[in-house]
Protein backbone atom coordinates (compact mmCIF):
# COMPACT_ATOMS: atom_id res chain seq x y z
CA UNK A 1 0.00 0.00 0.00
CA UNK A 2 1.29 3.33 -1.10
CA UNK A 3 0.41 6.40 0.62
CA UNK A 4 0.48 9.68 -1.17
CA UNK A 5 -0.72 13.70 -0.72
CA UNK A 6 -2.14 15.28 -3.86
CA UNK A 7 -3.42 18.95 -4.77
CA UNK A 8 -7.51 18.77 -5.34
CA UNK A 9 -7.99 21.79 -7.78
CA UNK A 10 -4.12 20.62 -10.04
CA UNK A 11 -4.42 16.87 -9.18
CA UNK A 12 -0.53 17.23 -8.68
CA UNK A 13 1.38 15.15 -6.15
CA UNK A 14 3.61 16.12 -3.36
CA UNK A 15 6.85 15.13 -4.15
CA UNK A 16 9.11 17.07 -1.77
CA UNK A 17 8.70 20.60 -0.34
CA UNK A 18 7.82 23.05 -2.69
CA UNK A 19 7.57 20.50 -5.69
CA UNK A 20 4.91 18.64 -7.27
CA UNK A 21 4.46 16.02 -9.79
CA UNK A 22 1.82 14.76 -12.47
CA UNK A 23 3.37 11.06 -11.81
CA UNK A 24 2.14 9.10 -8.49
CA UNK A 25 5.30 7.37 -9.23
CA UNK A 26 7.52 10.03 -8.84
CA UNK A 27 5.82 11.43 -5.40
CA UNK A 28 7.09 10.43 -1.81
CA UNK A 29 4.80 7.98 -0.32
CA UNK A 30 4.89 8.14 2.82
CA UNK A 31 3.63 4.40 3.48
CA UNK A 32 1.53 5.26 6.42
CA UNK A 33 -1.66 7.10 6.59
CA UNK A 34 -1.22 8.85 9.26
CA UNK A 35 2.61 9.95 8.59
CA UNK A 36 1.23 11.78 5.28
CA UNK A 37 -1.32 13.35 7.60
CA UNK A 38 0.77 14.60 9.82
CA UNK A 39 2.81 16.26 7.33
CA UNK A 40 0.13 18.19 5.74
CA UNK A 41 -0.56 19.13 9.48
CA UNK A 42 3.53 20.49 10.18
CA UNK A 43 4.06 22.24 7.06
CA UNK A 44 0.32 23.58 6.56
CA UNK A 45 -0.58 22.04 2.95
CA UNK A 46 -4.31 22.74 2.05
CA UNK A 47 -6.66 21.81 -0.07
CA UNK A 48 -4.91 18.51 -0.58
CA UNK A 49 -6.13 14.89 -0.43
CA UNK A 50 -4.93 11.69 1.18
CA UNK A 51 -5.12 9.26 -1.81
CA UNK A 52 -3.75 5.62 -1.03
CA UNK A 53 -3.23 3.32 -3.65
CA UNK A 54 -2.99 -0.40 -3.46
CA UNK A 55 -1.26 -2.85 -5.66
CA UNK A 56 -3.50 -6.07 -6.46
CA UNK A 57 -5.74 -4.78 -7.97
CA UNK A 58 -4.62 -1.54 -8.68
CA UNK A 59 -7.11 1.32 -7.07
CA UNK A 60 -6.71 4.35 -5.81
CA UNK A 61 -9.07 5.69 -2.45
CA UNK A 62 -8.92 8.98 -2.11
CA UNK A 63 -10.24 11.75 0.40
CA UNK A 64 -9.80 15.75 1.30
CA UNK A 65 -7.38 16.17 4.40
CA UNK A 66 -9.86 18.84 6.40
CA UNK A 67 -8.27 21.10 9.15
CA UNK A 68 -10.99 22.57 11.71
CA UNK A 69 -9.43 25.75 12.46
CA UNK A 70 -9.98 24.90 16.21
CA UNK A 71 -9.00 21.35 16.18
CA UNK A 72 -8.37 19.76 13.18
CA UNK A 73 -7.23 16.33 15.20
CA UNK A 74 -10.46 14.35 15.37
CA UNK A 75 -11.28 14.84 11.38
CA UNK A 76 -7.85 13.98 10.63
CA UNK A 77 -8.51 11.09 12.93
CA UNK A 78 -11.64 9.94 11.01
CA UNK A 79 -10.65 10.33 7.56
CA UNK A 80 -7.26 8.22 8.48
CA UNK A 81 -9.65 5.54 10.00
CA UNK A 82 -12.26 5.51 6.93
CA UNK A 83 -9.78 5.60 4.41
CA UNK A 84 -7.50 2.19 6.28
CA UNK A 85 -10.94 0.50 6.39
CA UNK A 86 -11.32 1.18 2.58
CA UNK A 87 -7.98 -0.22 1.82
CA UNK A 88 -8.71 -3.19 4.09
CA UNK A 89 -12.15 -3.85 2.00
CA UNK A 90 -10.05 -3.96 -1.15
CA UNK A 91 -6.99 -5.99 -0.15
CA UNK A 92 -9.87 -8.62 1.70
CA UNK A 93 -11.79 -8.37 -1.01
CA UNK A 94 -9.97 -11.28 -3.36
CA UNK A 95 -10.58 -13.88 -0.74
CA UNK A 96 -14.12 -12.69 0.37
CA UNK A 97 -15.23 -14.00 -3.23
CA UNK A 98 -12.85 -17.17 -2.81
CA UNK A 99 -14.95 -18.16 0.17
CA UNK A 100 -18.49 -17.19 -1.68
CA UNK A 101 -17.46 -18.98 -4.62
CA UNK A 102 -16.78 -21.89 -2.20
CA UNK A 103 -20.08 -21.06 -0.33
CA UNK A 104 -22.08 -21.24 -3.90
CA UNK A 105 -19.88 -24.57 -4.96
CA UNK A 106 -21.33 -26.33 -2.06
CA UNK A 107 -25.01 -25.52 -2.27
Amino acid sequence: MRTFLRDIQSGLYFKECGKWTPDPERARDFKLINRAIRHAEKTGLRGVELVVASADPPQLTALPVEFNAFDYRPMARLAAEFIACHVALILLQPELDKVSAQRRAKE
